[in-house]
């Protein structure tokens, strides 16, 4: 995480740093961002650079993390939008995470998804398993429960942890970075995995 020296900058030039370093990460894969093209961009020292951040992976990690507050409270909003319904829910997040993939590859900007390490790290900002008391008993506080035919907390967490993973890996495999587009077929499965996920749990549904 970021020095003590960057956290004492002022916010417009913290800004003008985390941007520059932004359009980097997206201009080309991980493994060729230039710490160089960065502080050009960022019209800062390299000097400088090394005495707000250890390395790129420093300053990469402190850009997603910045981002998980404001990715779990889109998340939590998500669910009050569909009145607690997991299931509806789920699909509007999927949905809205297709249309960004769906931007960034018009676009384009294939890095963010063509690299392990970026996507990795993402999705660790959006849902890490190593958080335990964050957004999924978050989720949890506002998930209608009369809704779903599950008795105790543990096994709604399951849920919600199953469904975390059928969303990211359908995302992932919905995205065709050679031909920058999605597949659809891959989008339907998503769609036939929630529907039988609602089937089996979801109370007063016809059948």
């Amino acid at each position: 995480m970021p020095k003590k020296t960057f956290y004492n900058l002022p916010e417009e030039k913290k800004k003008k740093i985390t941007d520059a370093a932004c359009r980097e990460f997206l201009r080309v894969p991980y493994e060729e961002v230039s710490i160089n093209q960065i502080i050009k961009q960022a019209e800062i020292s390299r000097g400088s650079f090394y005495q707000y951040f250890d390395d790129k992976d420093d300053l990469f990690d402190y850009i997603v993390s910045s981002y998980r507050e404001k990715i779990n409270s889109w998340i939590i909003n998500m669910f009050k939008r569909n009145k607690g319904d997991i299931f509806d829910a789920a699909t509007s997040c999927f949905d809205t995470f297709l249309d960004a993939c769906n931007e960034y590859l018009a676009a384009g900007i294939i890095n963010i998804f063509g690299n392990t390490i970026i996507k990795e790290k993402l999705w660790d900002c959006i849902c890490s398993k190593d958080d335990e008391n964050g957004i999924r008993n978050k989720i949890f506080e506002v998930v209608d429960e009369d809704k779903i035919n599950l008795d105790n907390k543990e096994d709604i967490l399951m849920l919600l942890e199953l469904i975390r993973v059928i969303i990211h890996d359908s995302v992932v495999s919905a995205i065709i970075i050679r031909s920058h587009k999605i597949d659809e077929e891959e989008v339907k499965k998503f769609y036939d995995k929630i529907e039988f996920l609602r089937r089996k749990f979801s109370k007063n549904i016809d059948l």
